[in-house]
């Protein structure tokens, strides 16, 4: 997709696409958008809900992913860390000696700690009580017995 046919809607595409990347939020970027393309009447009370409204438009999404493909490729790549990395630096920190001054114990124990997490290494939490079998939920049952002696009558 190349330019949009509406110069105004090709300006507030562009600008928009500017405001996302620099990490303005999605609603005031809209709206800041929308004045710049010199959008009609930015005072009146329908001017923020029609620019969320022109930013929701396929061909203006569509325009706006091509304009922040670039930005977005290469922020892909400045940020490659891997699975692998991580869990290798991590490895490395629970490995070291002791005596070098760069490493603590609580280091090791965060980094240990971390690495299971990351390898899912941890016992699932169970969130509600099973059944002896555990195959469904807990019942219990509750008989109310009257104390030896005492009447049952109010």
């Amino acid at each position: 997709m190349s330019t949009l046919r509406n110069p105004k809607l090709e300006i507030f595409a562009r600008e928009l696409a500017r405001l996302k990347a620099l990490g303005v939020r999605p609603s005031q970027a809209a709206v800041d958008a929308a004045v710049e393309a010199r959008y009609p009447k930015p005072d009146s009370k329908s001017f923020a809900p029609n620019a969320r409204k022109r930013a929701q438009r396929k061909d203006v999404q569509k325009r706006v992913e091509e304009l922040l493909a670039p930005v977005t490729a290469l922020a892909e790549q400045q940020i490659a860390v891997t699975k692998e990395f991580t869990t290798a630096r991590l490895a490395k920190i629970i490995g070291a000696e002791f005596e070098d001054d760069d490493v603590r114990v609580p280091d090791v124990v965060a980094a240990a700690r971390l690495l299971a997490e990351i390898e899912g290494w941890y016992a699932p939490k169970k969130i509600a009580p099973t059944n002896p079998d555990g195959d469904g939920p807990a019942v219990h049952v509750f008989r109310w017995q009257n104390p030896s002696g005492a009447s049952s009558s109010m």
